[in-house]
């Protein structure tokens, strides 16, 4: 009887032992499993700010490269004026101040004061060939920024479809 009371004392100590052993290992992949899923975590943020710069040189050199080749073209059309407006065209046109005073209101984005009048209708003194060189450099800086307003809507989505985990166009 002695006997079995010991055996079931050791029995018992034995399981309790393992008990206490179970939890210490449920404990320890426990902790390995958070340990894990944080590393996880950390890589794909690392992965996800190198897809981020990846994305971000390849629109930025794409954007360049079109306002570089926009500013060519408005460039060239600017040194051309001459061609298609002559001296001759220059000496038969008027540019009153009227017109002047519209062009620069608008360029400069306020409103034309006062009213028309006769001093409107005066000439200006300004060349048909200024008006034309300046409202071609004034169309290709529009539309280099109409090209550096893309490449940021560009950049806008792809940054939104990396942040989804969605990776972006620029990596596909």
């Amino acid at each position: 009887m002695r006997t079995y009371l010991i055996g079931a004392a050791l029995l018992l100590l034995a399981c309790t032992g393992v008990w206490v052993w179970y939890g210490s290992l449920q404990s320890t992949i426990s902790g390995l499993e958070g340990q894990v899923k944080e590393q996880t975590e950390r890589a794909e943020r690392a992965a996800n700010v190198a897809a981020s710069a990846v994305s971000t040189q390849l629109i930025v050199t794409k954007t360049v490269e079109r306002v570089v080749e926009v500013k060519v073209k408005g460039d060239t059309i600017v040194q051309r004026v001459p061609v298609y407006v002559s001296q001759k065209a220059d000496n038969g046109c008027v540019v009153t101040n009227g017109a002047v005073s519209v062009l620069n209101s608008a360029a400069a984005n306020v409103l034309l004061p006062g009213g028309a009048g006769e001093l409107h209708d005066a000439p200006s003194g300004v060349a048909l060939s200024a008006v034309t060189r300046t409202t071609a450099e004034w169309a290709s800086l529009y539309w280099q920024l109409v090209e550096r307003y893309n490449g940021l809507l560009q950049w806008t989505a792809e940054q939104g479809a990396l942040c989804r985990g969605g990776g972006g166009a620029a990596q596909k």
